[in-house]
């Protein structure tokens, strides 16, 4: 081999040596560094929700009631009953007729209205309402979805004072009422102000704060399951949701839920009383179902004081969502809501029966023909007819 190979060899396999022993040494270092753990998971973030109020919603004029075919009388409450002009006790009891508050037309709703004024004979409809239909804020390409959807209320209403008859305007909001609530009941407080076939719900279901949040407002905190985001907003109080309407002038029973889902009274029992603010009275609102317990400590704890209305009761045959879990891990309703009725009964207590309606359980009716479900439908319409139960045990 000529000379020049022999160095070009040799340059080249020098070369190769010392490449592969870097890379031997290099391997060496990096086994010898201590492993670094992969980096966890970013915390999900911290959501402030803020409450977008409007700035050019159209301000509702006050309904004054046709004198012709107004049978509806101002209510008030003196102690813990309901009284009529004549100070004789008034019992409202009566169904829940949903579907505004998941439709901004409702559906098939002025004809359950008729059906349960009329075939099944009751005294009070709870009618549930969303703020961003009240609002039309889902229809902004509609002009004037605001004032179509509150007309709506407003021949619920008419349908109901013709026949002497009461709605519960229920802001079908949940957890803890925010500065929107406050917005919606100064433009339905005013809407309705010292209508008599009209009490005003002021929020439907609080739960998940403490006792001093639910009447004074405060921080709420809460974590989406979905998404593992936790949200955190100012709660205004219920106090503060009673004050807006009585600002309006109006003095419109006031109906207010408790906590657990607006089961529990016992933080009201216990000096988290609501004041009225000199209107015609508040009744406290608790809703049972068969999967609620102890009703005589979380709801009669209040019944020697303040009138109280049971604004959602029921059961159901079938699974319900809301509750995660069986209808079968829970009492049969044909034995439970006889005794419901009994007990309800026994203790002068106002109630709405949840629902009137074949798409919301549990289920009154099945269809929209009206007749009554055989496991709850038929104890609720023999009641509303006059029929009484037998308090059993209680839950």
């Amino acid at each position: 081999m000529p000379h020049s190979e022999r160095s070009f060899t040799s340059v080249v396999v020098s070369s190769l040596r010392l490449f592969i022993a870097t890379g031997l040494i290099a391997t060496a270092a990096r086994a010898a560094e201590p492993s670094i753990p992969p980096l966890p998971d970013a915390a999900p973030p911290v959501k402030v929700r803020q409450v977008v109020l409007d700035t050019t919603i159209t301000p509702s004029r006050t309904i004054v009631p046709d004198p012709q075919t107004n049978k509806a009388v101002e209510l008030k409450t003196v102690g813990n009953k309901v009284v009529g002009p004549d100070g004789e006790p008034v019992l409202l009891r009566g169904l829940n007729v949903p579907s505004l508050e998941w439709n901004p037309e409702g559906q098939a709703l002025f004809r359950l209205v008729e059906g349960a004024l009329g075939e099944w004979q009751a005294k009070i409809i709870r009618l549930p309402v969303k703020s961003k239909y009240w609002f039309g804020r889902e229809d902004t390409k509609r002009r004037g979805a605001d004032e179509a959807y509150r007309w709506i209320v407003d021949q619920v209403v008419a349908q109901a004072a013709a026949k002497g008859a009461y709605v519960l305007l229920d802001l079908h909001h949940y957890r803890a009422p925010d500065e929107d609530a406050l917005v919606f009941w100064r433009d339905a407080a005013t809407r309705y102000k010292n209508h008599p076939a009209v009490l005003f719900g002021v929020f439907n279901e609080a739960f998940s704060t403490s006792w001093e949040v639910w009447q004074k407002g405060g921080p709420v905190e809460y974590k989406i399951k979905k998404t593992g985001e936790t949200v955190r907003y100012d709660s205004v109080g219920m106090q503060a949701v009673v004050d807006a309407v009585r600002e309006t002038g109006a003095r419109n029973i006031v109906v207010v839920g408790g906590l657990d889902w607006a089961y529990d009274l016992t933080g009201v029992a216990a000096g988290h009383e609501i004041d009225q603010r000199g209107g015609n009275g508040l009744i406290y609102d608790a809703h049972i179902y068969n999967w609620k317990r102890n009703w005589t400590g979380k709801v009669l704890c209040v019944a020697d004081k303040h009138p109280i209305l049971v604004g959602e009761w029921g059961a159901d045959t079938r699974d319900i969502p809301a509750t995660g879990s069986s209808a079968a891990k829970f009492e049969s309703p044909y034995t439970w809501v006889p005794a419901f009725l009994g007990f309800a009964q026994k203790h002068g207590l106002h109630w709405t029966a949840w629902s009137f309606h074949p798409r919301a359980g549990p289920h009154v009716i099945d269809t929209y023909d009206m007749e009554p479900t055989p496991y709850f439908g038929a104890f609720v319409k023999a009641a509303l007819k006059g029929a009484q139960f037998d308090e059993s045990q209680v839950r």
